[in-house]
């Protein structure tokens, strides 16, 4: 998936959910990418795999709290986000959230991680972006062997 180009003039927000060391590379390469990126996780030991600079110099906001309750989630919901990405181990959850910030805060873009392919077609139906990993293992196999 292909991230939409920022002018100069505007500085795209990302909002993250996260808990695995995959959300923690992901906001660190897209904050080399000047995003701005918030990353959420009620998991301190996630936070602290953030790059420290990234963090001092702005790049990342860290914020700790139950992504779980979506009421201490909203909380941390700042205005204009672009992008919210829901990385984390439940499908179940990231599906919650993504509807959540595409439906009721109208974040324009919304992805979510699902591993179970059962629920693709649904989320893609409620205009919500999926990945998943056995489609994107399957892919790069086929892609190799043409």
């Amino acid at each position: 998936m292909t991230l939409p180009n920022k002018t100069e003039s505007s500085t795209q927000k990302i909002l993250i959910a996260g808990e695995t060391s995959i959300s923690v590379n992901i906001a660190n390469d897209l904050s080399n990418s000047s995003y701005e990126i918030i990353f959420v996780s009620e998991s301190i030991d996630t936070l602290q795999k953030l790059p420290e600079t990234k963090i001092s110099e702005g790049h990342i906001k860290a914020i700790n709290t139950d992504i779980t309750n979506i009421n201490s989630f909203e909380k941390h919901i700042v205005e204009d986000v672009d992008i919210f990405l829901a990385l984390t181990n439940s499908d179940s959850m990231n599906g919650f959230m993504c509807q959540i910030m595409k439906h009721i805060h109208n974040i324009p873009i919304t992805v979510c991680v699902i591993e179970n392919a059962n629920y693709l077609e649904l989320y893609n139906n409620l205009g919500i972006k999926t990945i998943n990993r056995t489609s994107l293992m399957i892919e790069s196999i086929t892609n190799s062997l043409n």
